[in-house]
C-alpha cells in the first residue's frame, strides 16, 4: 500500500503524560492516503490521548508530527481544521436547545442574519447529507430529541459536510444500532474511495477485520505493532491488544481478566488463544470457548449456553487429571488457586487456574477456570514437520537455481559476442543494461544458492561484510516495499571470521527481517560491522527506530515460541533460533530498546 498511496499524516516519537502517569511512551504512527486505519488496545493503552494529538485536543510533549509532508512540532484545533482533520469524539457535541439543521451548521453559519436563500441552502445540503448517510430524521427536530445513535451520525455529517480529509472516529461503535453500523461502513468505504483517509479506534476485534487496511496495536502507551489486515491472525490480535492470558507473574488481584471478559461479549471470548470455562454459582458449566474444547478433546458447538448446563465436577469425571481433588475443592470453596503443570488425559500437560469473580460489595458471582495446553511435544512436532518441508523446498530451489545458471552462463556468453560488435551508443546502451540485470541474477541466485545448502558445510573463514552485503540483495525488495533508509556503517574495510556461512545468514536474515516488520514506512535500519579489539571479537550491530520491545517483555524474547507478533506466518523461534546460532560460534547477543527511538541488536562473534 505505500508504494501506491503517500503518506498524509506521519509521528514519530510522541510522548505524553498526564501527570506523573505515561499515556504514550515515544510511539510512531503512519496514516496513508485513502485508507482506513485502525487503532485498537485494551482500556488506558493510548488511543484516545494519541487521536487526541492528532485532532488538536492535545499537544505532544514530545515528538515530531508531520501532515502532508511538513513537519510541525504541534497540532491545534484550527490547524486541524485547516488541514481537513475532523473527530467524531465519544460523546458527539450536539446542543440539546438547538435543532439539527442548527446543531449541523454549528460554527459555521452563512452569515450573522439567515436569509430565506440562506436557509434554502443549508436545507439542501441537509437533505445531501442525509441521503448519503440513509439518515431519516427531520432537520427541525431539537437536539435534546434526539438518540445516541442519530447524534453520533448527524456529528459525523457535520465533520464530513466540513471538507474533511482525515476522519477520526472514537469508539463510535457502542452507540449505534446495527443498521446504523451498516450504514456507517458503507459510508467510510466511499469516503476512502475518493483518496481520503480513516483513523478507526475501535475495540471490536470484529470490526477491525470488518474495514480495515491496516492495523496498529497500541498497549500501555506503546506501539505493538503495525500490520496490514490481510497478513493478521485474529487471535494473536487479541492476545497482542489485551494482555490478560495466562501469566507466569501473575499477581494475585486479576479482576481486570474478568472485565475484559465481562466487557466484550462472547464472540470475543470465542477467538481468545486461551482456554476459558464459564461456572455458573452453581458450578455449572455456561460458556466453554473452542480452546477450552480442544484442550478437553470435547467436539460440537462451543461456547454456547446450554439449556441443561453441565456441572464441572461431572465434566471432570470424564477425563483423566491429576490433582483432581484439588480442583474441585478450589471451584467449590471458591477459592483463587493455579496449578503449572498438570497431566491430561495421559498425552497433555496444561496450566490451570481458577478464578472466583466477585463485585464491589465482595459477593461472589460465577468462576472462571484459564486452561492452558503447555504441551511443548506438540508444538516441537509442527516446528519439525515444518523444518522438514523447509528443508526439502530449500533442497528444490537449489537444484532450480543449478539449472538457471546453465541457460544463464550461455546467455552472458552471447552477449559478449554482441558486445564484440561495433553498435550505435544507443544500441551500446542496451547491452550494457542487459549485462547489469544478468549480473544481478546471477547475484540473487548465487546468494540462494549459498543460503540454501541443507547440508552444513565445515567451518570457514567468512567475510561478514560480504555475507551481510548478500543477505541485503535477498530483502532488498523488502526495504524497497516499505521506503526503509537503510545506512551501512562498516567501520572495517574487512572483517573475517571462522564460522557456518549458512548459519550466519540465518542469524542476520532473522535480525534483518524483525526490523523491517517493526519500522514504519521511511524508516531507517543500520547495520554497523566492526572489530572489537580489545576483547579481540567482530561486532555486528543492527538498530531500527521501530516501535520497540517493551520491560516487561524482554525477559522473553528469546524463549522458544514466545512472539508478539500478529501475522499468520510467525512461529516463534526466529530469536532463539538466532541465540543458538550465536552460542554454536562461541559468541554473544545483546540488545537494548528505547521505544520511539531505537531498537539494536548486537552480536559479538570471535576472531
Amino acid at each position: 500500500m505505500s508504494g501506491e498511496r503517500p503518506i498524509v499524516l506521519e509521528m514519530h516519537n510522541v510522548r505524553f503524560s498526564y501527570g506523573s502517569v505515561e499515556a504514550l511512551k515515544g510511539v510512531d504512527f503512519n496514516l496513508f492516503a485513502g485508507e482506513i486505519h485502525v487503532l485498537t488496545g485494551d482500556h488506558r493503552s493510548g488511543k484516545s490521548t494519541l487521536a487526541g494529538i492528532i485532532s488538536g485536543q492535545l499537544k505532544a510533549q514530545v515528538g515530531t508530527i508531520s501532515l502532508n509532508g511538513k513537519e510541525r512540532y504541534g497540532v491545534t484545533p484550527m490547524d486541524s481544521v485547516d488541514r481537513e482533520i475532523g473527530m467524531v469524539y465519544q460523546f458527539p457535541k450536539i446542543a440539546p436547545s438547538l435543532n439539527v439543521l442548527e446543531n449541523l451548521f454549528m460554527g459555521r453559519m452563512p452569515h450573522f442574519l439567515i436569509t430565506a436563500r440562506d436557509m434554502k441552502q443549508m436545507y439542501a445540503r441537509c437533505r445531501e447529507l442525509f441521503g448519503m448517510f440513509k439518515i431519516d430524521i427531520d432537520p427541525n427536530m431539537l437536539g435534546s430529541k434526539l438518540t445516541e445513535g442519530q447524534k453520533e451520525m448527524i456529528e459525523l455529517a457535520r465533520v464530513i459536510s466540513l471538507g474533511t480529509s482525515i476522519i477520526i472516529l472514537d469508539e463510535i461503535s457502542s452507540r449505534l444500532t446495527p443498521p446504523e453500523m451498516e450504514n456507517l461502513y458503507r459510508t467510510l468505504t466511499t469516503f476512502k474511495e475518493t483518496g481520503k483517509s480513516v483513523l478507526y479506534i475501535t475495540s471490536n476485534m470484529d470490526e477491525a477485520f470488518r474495514i480495515a487496511d491496516r492495523v496498529t496495536v497500541l498497549r500501555n502507551g506503546v506501539r505493538q505493532g503495525t500490520e496490514n489486515i490481510r497478513s493478521v491472525d485474529r487471535s494473536r490480535l487479541i492476545n497482542l491488544a489485551y494482555n490478560f492470558a495466562l501469566n507466569r507473574d501473575s499477581a494475585p488481584d486479576e479482576k481486570p481478566q474478568l472485565l475484559f471478559i465481562n466487557r466484550y461479549d462472547e464472540s470475543i471470548i470465542r477467538d481468545l488463544p486461551t482456554g476459558i470455562i464459564l461456572l455458573d454459582a452453581d458450578n455449572a458449566i455456561t460458556v466453554k470457548n473452542p480452546a477450552a474444547e480442544k484442550i478437553f478433546g470435547h467436539s460440537g458447538q462451543a461456547n454456547e449456553k446450554r439449556r441443561n448446563p453441565v456441572d464441572f465436577v461431572e465434566f471432570l469425571s470424564g477425563h483423566e487429571i491429576e490433582k483432581r481433588s484439588e480442583i474441585i475443592e478450589a471451584v467449590t470453596n471458591r477459592r483463587t488457586f493455579s496449578w503449572e503443570k498438570l497431566t491430561l488425559d495421559g498425552n497433555k500437560i496444561i496450566k490451570l487456574k481458577v478464578f472466583p469473580l466477585r463485585d464491589e460489595a465482595k459477593t461472589f458471582i460465577s468462576t472462571t477456570i484459564f486452561v492452558e495446553d503447555v504441551s511443548i511435544d506438540y508444538v516441537t512436532k509442527e516446528y519439525l514437520l515444518r523444518a522438514e518441508k523447509v528443508a526439502s523446498t530449500a533442497e528444490l530451489a537449489a537444484g532450480v537455481a543449478h539449472e538457471i545458471n546453465n541457460p544463464l552462463g550461455i546467455i552472458q556468453n552471447y552477449v559478449e559476442l554482441l558486445r564484440l560488435k561495433p553498435h550505435d551508443a544507443d544500441e551500446a546502451d542496451s547491452i550494457n543494461h542487459i549485462q547489469d540485470e544478468l549480473n544481478r541474477i546471477v547475484e540473487i541466485i548465487g546468494s540462494l544458492l549459498s543460503f540454501s545448502r541443507v547440508k552444513q558445510s565445515p567451518a570457514r573463514m567468512i567475510n561478514l561484510n560480504m555475507l551481510l552485503d548478500e543477505i541485503l540483495i535477498l530483502v532488498s525488495h523488502k526495504l524497497n516495499e516499505k521506503h526503509i533508509e537503510l545506512h551501512k556503517d562498516y567501520r572495517d574495510s574487512d572483517v573475517v571470521i571462522e564460522g557456518y556461512d549458512n548459519k550466519l545468514k540465518q542469524l542476520f536474515l532473522n535480525l534483518l527481517a524483525n526490523s523491517i516488520d517493526a519500522v514504519l514506512d521511511h524508516g531507517t535500519i543500520t547495520i554497523r560491522i566492526e572489530w572489537n579489539r580489545s576483547a579481540r571479537n567482530a561486532q555486528v550491530s543492527i538498530v531500527d527506530n521501530g516501535h520497540g520491545i517493551p520491560p516487561e517483555i524482554r525477559s522473553d524474547i528469546f524463549t522458544p515460541f514466545f512472539s508478539t507478533k500478529m501475522t499468520k506466518t510467525n512461529t516463534g523461534l526466529g530469536l532463539s533460533i538466532c541465540q543458538h546460532i550465536v552460542e554454536l560460534h562461541n559468541g554473544l547477543i545483546t540488545f537494548s530498546s528505547d521505544p520511539g527511538k531505537e531498537t539494536c541488536f548486537t552480536v559479538k562473534l570471535p576472531r
